[in-house]
């Protein structure tokens, strides 16, 4: 009998074998080969074979192959699941031949035994259930919590040969055989799909910690919003990360560019030599210097010494123009730039005076403001300014 050992899922099986005459040992045509003398058997179940012949094929005719004497060949395509879910990937298959006619004699023999799974896979199995399309129950589980974290998987469709993906495991419970992937393969799973399971051998995809410098671990957890924490020893770095938005408290230096949102600084910054782009809530450590510019907007105070806030009222005082006045009475609680403006109006602008008013004009000619006059020949009064003329 030939042992073909681990065969892949959804795969052809092409066999062959020799009859030959019980007298003389010459090779000798077989009579009777039809697919339905092709009889398979599962795993322990050695009184009932599979229920349909699909899926068999005779090889030429099957019998004399080429037309050499004795020679014969047949095919089994285990894509093939007119007998749903006889084929299971981790199930052990036996192949009789008969009856047929071999010199005269009826005959029946075992002539083929295999495992359907993946050769190089640690564990073979089917998908008892799903739950959706990266969760789901295996048929045979190992009997240890978590024993098939970080391993990568293949899983196939039971009747293709060529509709399959890949995923990665991040959680295995034992209780309950339920496997949980990082993200689950493109093509619809159902129950009865082979699956395939292999060592781990990349930790970025399920969040293994793994050795940094000077022993410190560096921890990925994969997926969206990814972090990284507590990576390196002194000496270590990270350069040209580009994360997602990220949750992580950052000591020591940052030389580059920092863009987007930033919640708090709680430390000293010695200086920031580029932009600052974004949203800042707050600083309250002290800040050296910013030699780039600050976008957007600062949450609290930024407190100026002495140098700088005398330059800046200098630049108002020397440099600054005054809004010129509108059309209205002067206010009673006047702002220092509107006063100045007032008296400078009142001493270099046109005023028209009559018996009864005194009337105030801006630069271009517009009375502003005016007083009601009058004179008993005892007192002179200016009454109380008001807008200009209605």
């Amino acid at each position: 009998m030939q042992n073909l050992g681990i065969v892949k899922p959804g795969s052809t099986l092409r066999l062959n074998f020799d009859t030959f005459d019980g007298g003389t040992g010459a090779p000798i045509t077989m009579t009777g080969f039809t697919t339905a003398d092709i009889e398979i058997y599962k795993d322990d179940e050695f009184v009932t074979q599979r229920a349909s012949d699909t899926g068999y094929a005779l090889l030429d005719d099957g019998i004399d192959v080429d037309g050499i004497t004795g020679v014969h060949a047949y095919s089994i395509d285990l894509s093939s699941n007119a007998t749903a879910g006889f084929y299971a990937c981790g199930s052990h298959y036996s192949v009789r031949i008969g009856p047929v006619t071999v010199d005269g004699q009826t005959v029946n023999f075992w002539h083929a035994e295999f495992t359907i799974g993946q050769p190089a896979a640690v564990w073979n199995t089917t998908i008892a259930s799903i739950t959706d399309q990266d969760t789901f129950v295996l048929t045979i589980g190992p009997a240890e919590a978590d024993a098939l974290n970080g391993c990568t998987v293949m899983i196939q469709d039971v009747a293709s040969a060529v509709q399959f993906g890949f995923g990665v495991v991040t959680d295995y419970i034992v209780t309950s055989k339920t496997v949980q992937l990082l993200a689950g393969p493109t093509y619809t799973l159902a129950a009865t799909d082979s699956i395939s399971f292999f060592q781990p051998s990349n930790a970025h995809w399920f969040g293994q910690a793994i050795q940094g410098g000077d022993g410190v671990n560096l921890t990925e957890t994969g997926g969206d919003g990814a972090q990284l924490t507590e990576a390196g020893g002194d000496g270590d770095h990270l350069t040209a990360i580009n994360l997602p938005n990220q949750t992580m408290d950052i000591t020591g230096s940052i030389t580059g560019n920092l863009s987007g949102s930033v919640g708090s600084v709680t430390g000293a910054v010695g200086s920031v030599a580029g932009n600052v782009d974004g949203s800042t809530a707050s600083v309250s450590g002290a800040v050296g210097s910013v030699a780039g510019n600050v976008d957007g907007s600062v949450g609290s105070n930024v407190e100026l010494g002495p140098a700088e806030v005398n330059a800046e009222v200098v630049d108002v005082m020397r440099t600054d123009a005054l809004t010129a006045t509108a059309q209205a009475a002067p206010s009673t609680t006047p702002t220092i730039a509107a006063a100045i403006m007032t008296l400078y109006d009142a001493l270099v602008h046109k005023v028209d005076v009559t018996a009864t008013s005194k009337e105030f004009s801006n630069n271009a000619g517009t009375v502003i403001w005016k007083k009601a006059l009058s004179d008993d020949a005892t007192n002179y009064i200016e009454a109380e300014s008001a807008s200009g003329p209605a």
